[in-house]
């Protein structure tokens, strides 16, 4: 499956919210439906998502570090190690305020932000600019 970089006007972009706790995951999803994507799905831990990645491509991933069975971390690592989705662009979105977190994160490619919860469409707005940026490069 090609995947293409978004644009800010693309309301068919797919995107995954990776996220242990529910009703932050409800709330991320219901954000993005009001401003225009519906194209959304989500996993409760890294794993779920491993394995979603295995047959899908999303066009962006939010990701959440500490979650239980899989950590965010870990699915990074599965996904530079087994090349699932290398395309793909990873917002990591957390509570971890942790400055040894986000040094961390900036190690893998395709992380391409690293925003402290809760996703507000000023956030989404910032990421999208991001990405069309990295498009026209």
């Amino acid at each position: 499956m090609e995947n293409t970089v978004p644009t800010i006007n693309d309301k068919n972009m797919s995107i995954l919210l990776v996220e242990d706790d529910e009703v932050t995951l409800f709330l991320a999803k219901l954000l993005l439906n009001k401003i225009g994507y519906d194209n959304v799905d989500t996993c409760l831990n890294g794993l779920e998502a491993s394995n979603y990645l295995k047959n899908n491509s999303p066009s962006l991933i939010f990701l959440d570090l500490n979650m239980p069975i899989m950590d965010g971390f870990e699915l990074l690592e599965e996904m530079r190690t087994k090349n699932l989705c290398p395309t793909t662009k990873v917002v990591i979105l957390t509570s971890s305020s942790r400055p040894d977190d986000r040094l961390k994160a900036v190690e893998f490619a395709n992380v391409i932000e690293f925003l402290e919860k809760p996703l507000s469409k000023e956030k989404f707005e910032d990421i999208m600019a991001v990405l069309n940026s990295t498009k026209a490069a």
